[in-house]
Parts: C-alpha cells; sequence; structure tokens
C-alpha cells in the first residue's frame, strides 16, 4: 500500500530534462566551430560541454529508470493496461446502472400515511 501511495505522489523532476536541449545545442555549436581543432582554449571548453552533456544524459536516465512501473516490461505493461481498462469498464457499468434505478422517497409511497 505505501508502494502504491509512492507512486501516486511521484512528481517527475522535469528540470533534469529541460537542461538537455540547451547542453546539446552548446555542444553542437562548439563543435561547429571552424577553428576548434587547432585552439586549445575552444577544443577545452567543448572538451567540458561534452562532459556535462554526458553527465546530464546520465542523470536524466537515472530518473528515468526510477520511474514507478519502469521494472515491468512490454508484455507486463500490455496486461497492467487492460487490467485498468476492464476495471474502468466495468465501474462505468455500476455507475451507469445506478444511475437507470429509480428513486423512491417516502413522500412517493402510497402506503406510508405520514
Amino acid at each position: 500500500m505505501a508502494e502504491e501511495t509512492s507512486a501516486l505522489n511521484f512528481t517527475l523532476p522535469t528540470a533534469a530534462f529541460d537542461q538537455i536541449l540547451p547542453a546539446i545545442i552548446e555542444t553542437l555549436e562548439l563543435a561547429q566551430q571552424p577553428d576548434v581543432v587547432q585552439n586549445q582554449e575552444r577544443r577545452q571548453a567543448l572538451v567540458q560541454s561534452t562532459n556535462q552533456l554526458k553527465e546530464k544524459l546520465a542523470k536524466a536516465k537515472d530518473i528515468a529508470r526510477a520511474l514507478p512501473g519502469g521494472e515491468l516490461g512490454i508484455p507486463e505493461q500490455d496486461a497492467l493496461i487492460l487490467l485498468l481498462e476492464r476495471i474502468r469498464d466495468h465501474k462505468r457499468h455500476l455507475l451507469a446502472t445506478f444511475a437507470a434505478t429509480p428513486v423512491t422517497t417516502s413522500q412517493d409511497d402510497p402506503m406510508n400515511l405520514n
């Protein structure tokens, strides 16, 4: 039960993923500079940018692996989705049945002498 509660309260730390695209752009811009091979400072900046990108990708990958349900394979996920769809459909059927049930009150009952 505690596992279900923590899964429901899980929020994805999107900041880790938001940093990836700017890091890719920065790395590509540094790599495309014309004298990056000859210029020691630019080459060092490219190496540093590449290493930072690797770190950000590794962090995002770790977060993605830690997502609730991430341990399930495709067949298990499909079975779980099917089960949840069946539960949803059953609840909808129960709700429709309940909604279609006429409600009688004591005022509607002719046998009530009050």
